[in-house]
């Protein structure tokens, strides 16, 4: 899920160092060197030096990586269809809602990650009585930041989707 979660991140943002990426997927700056060597090992990004910091690096997705994501991105979208489809609509909020409180507890706990706002607007507000939300099949660049690094998080579906 990492490897997914960071070639998610970079399609999205472009050309970001190690510890950029590390903040915007909350993880380490240790943890994501050895992520970042194994997807460039593989071909699917390369690291070429920042024009600003000569000891910094940026990694960038190349054509077989972006090729790769959109692959494992269309196999989420079967299986979150999968999991919200073994729900009752009923089932389906109150997990969301237990998956978006487990997630701003995690948010909270993580160093260097902002605070999760609750209230008016924010999905700790969400009505837990609508109808289940159903995974985007945009493709990974068109995701907003709050979906990009999604790893529990519920997508909004576009007009339309069943």
């Amino acid at each position: 899920m990492t490897q997914y979660t960071v070639l998610l991140t970079l399609s999205r943002e472009g050309g970001m160092s190690a510890a950029q990426t590390a903040r915007a997927c909350g993880v380490t700056q240790q943890s994501i060197a050895s992520v970042l060597t194994n997807l460039e090992a593989k071909g699917l990004i390369r690291r070429e030096p920042s024009p600003v910091h000569a000891k910094v690096q940026i990694a960038s997705p190349t054509d077989e990586g972006q090729a790769a994501l959109d692959r494992a991105y269309q196999e989420v979208i079967i299986l979150e269809r999968s999991l919200t489809a073994a729900f009752t609509p009923a089932e389906h909020a109150s997990l969301g809602e237990l998956l978006e409180r487990t997630t701003a507890v995690l948010v909270e706990q993580t160093p260097g990650t902002h605070t999760r706002r609750t209230g008016p607007g924010t999905a700790g507000d969400r009505d837990p009585t609508a109808d289940p939300v159903m995974p985007s099949d945009r493709s990974p660049a068109e995701l907003s930041p709050a979906e990009r690094c999604s790893t529990g998080r519920r997508r909004t579906a576009r007009q339309g989707d069943a």
